[in-house]
């Protein structure tokens, strides 16, 4: 039946009114059958095989990139996945697969809950920085996050590569994911971007675990632009380089807060704050285990100009190349409740309780 036949039989026009007092009621339910018809037709539209983006698309290691990406008919890849993705929306990992990397311009989520190993294969080339698993590089006021994702080459391993590369977005989160085995650092914050770069970067980091790799995160920003990071329940360890660098030297305040984590086994320095001529960093950390790392556990470096500052509280410092380590007169405070084992290296101050 075409539409317009349709329309005639749901509106009654082919019907002859039995007189014509009652015409003004048939008028009426003509007009809630054309409402209703409209409204079927939208309804009908919104699921036909040309759809608008999905709110909520799904990749399964089932699945074909061939399909339309929902619950009933799963992509195979992220990228085809986020392909049919409306900004604002989520791609739901299903179960256990390898999906391909993923290049995020949008306010999006990806998210594995079902404790399945969700894991992305293949790298793809960011000229400049490095190869990355995943680039985020959304707009200015844009929300990403990643959730239960395992990263590891397995094999496929580029030179110089990491697992999430952020260039720009007002938030990102990284949540209960676990990345392995980088020949980059695990996570990269360099902000960039060819159109507007967010007012603020914030990233959060929580319940993840970077190993293995050639260092865990390396954190970065550009002048005039603040960079807030928390990092919370996360574990960066047995890296071949250091476990957290907050480098200033390319402008732009950074703030880091570490709480409830271990930075440990890593070649070279657990924590390092360093400072640049434009970049303050500013580092607190409470309740954290940094142990076993090569060079200091905890460093502030204000060589190369600006101002770094690292307080420290709670927290246990063992066995490490040194304790603590101050370079270039940075700020390096301690509020006098840690346990600290091994070389002492540079004391900090005390930090005064208020």
């Amino acid at each position: 039946m075409n539409r317009s036949i349709a329309l005639r039989w749901l509106c009654g026009a082919n019907r002859r009114p039995s007189s014509h007092k009652h015409r003004g009621d048939i008028m009426s339910k003509s007009r809630a059958r054309l409402f209703l018809f409209a409204l079927t037709a939208f309804v009908c539209a919104s699921f036909s095989p040309a759809h608008a983006l999905w709110f909520v698309s799904f990749v399964s290691g089932s699945g074909m990139d061939t399909n339309d990406c929902s619950r009933a008919a799963p992509c195979q890849s992220l990228a085809q996945a986020i392909s049919q993705t409306a900004p604002g929306g989520q791609v739901t990992i299903m179960d256990t697969g390898a999906f391909g990397p993923a290049f995020i311009t949008q306010s999006l989520s990806i998210v594995n809950d079902t404790g399945a190993t969700a894991t992305d294969c293949c790298a793809v080339y960011t000229p400049g920085i490095a190869d990355a698993y995943i680039v985020i590089a959304a707009g200015p006021n844009d929300v990403v996050t990643l959730r239960g994702i395992t990263i590891n080459p397995s094999g496929n391993v580029f030179p110089n590569s990491t697992a999430v590369l952020i260039e720009n977005a007002r938030q990102v989160n990284i949540e209960k994911c676990t990345i392995r085995n980088m020949t980059a650092s695990g996570i990269i914050l360099a902000p960039s971007s060819a159109g507007q770069l967010a007012s603020s970067i914030d990233l959060k980091i929580e319940d993840t675990v970077v190993t293995g790799s050639a260092a865990g995160a390396d954190l970065t920003s550009v002048p005039s632009l603040p960079v807030n990071v928390t990092i919370s329940k996360s574990s960066f360890q047995s890296n071949i380089g250091g476990g957290i660098k907050v480098d200033g030297t390319k402008g732009g305040p950074i703030k880091v807060a570490i709480t409830d984590s271990t930075i440990s086994l890593n070649g070279s320095n657990g924590v390092n704050a360093v400072s640049g001529p434009s970049g303050n960093v500013r580092v607190n950390l409470i309740r954290d285990v940094i142990a076993s790392n090569g060079q200091a556990g905890v460093q502030s470096n204000q060589s190369n100009g600006g101002s770094a500052s690292v307080t420290v509280s709670q927290s246990m410092l063992s066995s490490n190349g040194s304790a603590w380590s101050n370079v270039g007169g940075a700020t390096l405070l301690s509020y006098q409740n840690n346990e600290v084992t091994g070389t002492i290296g540079t004391p900090p101050s005390p930090a005064a309780f208020q």
